[in-house]
């Protein structure tokens, strides 16, 4: 018999015993679906927290701050021993401190108030630029705006190259002494630095820090340490006032040599007794979390299958033992073992792909819909999507397959088995 043949036979035999095979079907349907809904969804989400990990900028930068204070002891400080150490650091291809200032930028009436960020790499901007340049080493009272401080002053990034805005520094316990200084803006950069505004050199932040400290009260110096290790905490580090408090630095951007070697040098750097903090490390982190979750839904599904398998090996069981006479006959005329084994292999199959198809069909279903009610429990502006994509549906498809026939394969070798005498003397 041809595999045209044989299927056509099968699904004759299949609509004979519809209740029995429809509930075999049924289970793996639900196995199926079971599969489709649960990976969807995880799947989905951790599609969608890898997507905006990688939005954060530097996907190779490690953040370093100031160590945790032992009790009753100093924060390691952040000088330039310490830059030195970082940069000697394994996987570390570059390390540049930065300095993190209040301030506040004005152009015309517009005057958007937050920090600043110093830094002067000795080769390329760690950045993206949007337009213009990154200032050089030698470059003085220039700025590169961010995407917030361009919003802040209302300008648009071709248009805010060559122009000048002026920097304002404040000062004392009331804040009302003031310096205001010209800059250029020379740059402005694609990523978005949370909490900066600008960035300038880092001999033009210190200055300015230098400013601000000069004459400062311990009020004043404590509302200043704790702005820093708010923007620090922007960025997505961990940074307490006190910490800084002995430090040069507000921080040390130490730049990977490759994002497969985020962990080793966080793990490096905090070795070194500093604080050390990755966005792309976590996404790295995220994945192998979401890796075990998928893993253990799987398992999940996987044993819903398994369920599954024993309602096909019940059902054709049962069906081998109504059809012995008709087995003994077949092979009397002349079918061979091996015909006889695909013909309940084949109808397996057939319970497996009907069982299958409408087993995504439905967890594709009820997928969305669990993203609905999702949505509607966090809030409708939450995203919460469902990824089904080829990969998924092949493989569900290609399980519920594989279920169906391994759950086949001994009733049919039980019918390939039969003697043709044995078989007809059975009725």
């Amino acid at each position: 018999m041809s595999w045209r043949e044989l299927a056509a036979h099968a699904a004759r035999n299949l609509r004979r015993r519809p209740l029995r095979n429809v509930l075999a079907g049924l289970g793996v349907l639900l196995g199926t679906a079971t599969l489709v809904a649960l990976l969807g969804l995880s799947r989905g989400l951790q599609l969608q927290v890898l997507e905006r990990s990688a939005e954060q900028p530097l996907l190779t930068l490690v953040q370093v701050l100031p160590g945790t204070a032992p009790a009753g002891g100093r924060a390691r400080p952040l000088d330039d021993a310490a830059v030195d150490a970082i940069a000697r650091a394994p996987y570390v291809r570059a390390a540049f401190p930065v300095v993190v200032v209040p301030a506040t930028l004005r152009l015309s009436d517009r005057t958007p108030g937050g920090t600043v960020l110093g830094m002067s790499p000795a080769s390329r901007a760690p950045y993206a630029l949007a337009a213009g340049r990154a200032p050089s080493a030698s470059d003085q009272r220039v700025v590169v705006l961010t995407p917030a401080g361009l919003r802040g002053v209302g300008v648009d990034a071709e248009s805010a190259i060559g122009r000048s805005l002026d920097l304002e520094l404040r000062r004392g316990d009331t804040r009302t002494e003031r310096r205001t200084t010209a800059f250029r803006v020379v740059g402005v950069a694609a990523d978005e630095l949370p909490g900066q505004l600008a960035i300038l050199s880092l001999a033009d932040a210190e200055d300015a820090l230098a400013w601000i400290a000069t004459g400062e009260s311990e009020d004043a110096r404590n509302l200043r340490l704790a702005q820093q290790a708010a923007a620090a905490l922007l960025f997505g580090g961990r940074a307490v006032a006190s910490d800084l408090a002995g430090s040069r630095y507000t921080g040390v951007w130490a730049m990977a040599d490759s994002p497969a070697h985020l962990r080793d040098v966080v793990n490096e750097v905090r070795d070194l007794g500093f604080s050390a903090f990755s966005a792309g490390a976590l996404s790295q982190t995220v994945d192998d979390l979401f890796r075990a979750v998928n893993a253990t839904l799987a398992a999940i599904a996987a044993v819903a299958l398994l369920v599954a398998m024993l309602g096909v090996v019940n059902a054709l069981v049962t069906t081998v033992s109504e059809r012995t006479v008709e087995i003994g006959v077949l092979k009397a005329i002349g079918a061979s073992d091996a015909t006889v084994e695909r013909m309940f292999l084949v109808e397996a199959a057939l319970l497996g792909l009907v069982g299958g198809v409408f087993g995504i069909i439905i967890g594709a279903a009820l997928a969305f819909i669990g993203a609905g009610l999702g949505r509607q429990v966090v809030g409708g502006a939450a995203r919460l999507d469902v990824l089904i994509d080829a990969p998924l549906v092949i493989g569900a498809l290609a399980l519920a397959l594989l279920v169906a026939v391994v759950g086949g394969w001994f009733p049919a070798r039980r019918a390939a088995s039969l003697m043709p005498a044995d078989a007809l003397r059975s009725e």
